[in-house]
């Protein structure tokens, strides 16, 4: 299984797929690096309550329908 974090294995937090295989975008929680693939990050914007247990420490907003 490939590791999102404290590897030299870049992959998707969400889908575990490898920059070898999709573009990753890289981002920051908790003060570690983290990674999401193109096809995954609208699920972190969106439906961040759906990743939540792979974030520890992340508490999605009240009203996952809020808008800006």
């Amino acid at each position: 299984m490939k590791e999102s974090h404290e590897s030299h294995n870049i992959a998707c937090l969400n889908c575990d797929r490898s920059d070898q295989e999709v573009p990753l975008l890289m981002f920051t929680f908790g003060n570690q690096t983290r990674y999401i693939c193109t096809a995954c990050f609208p699920i972190l914007v969106h439906k961040s309550e759906k990743l939540a247990h792979k974030l520890p420490g992340y508490v999605p907003p009240s009203d996952p329908s809020h808008e800006h």
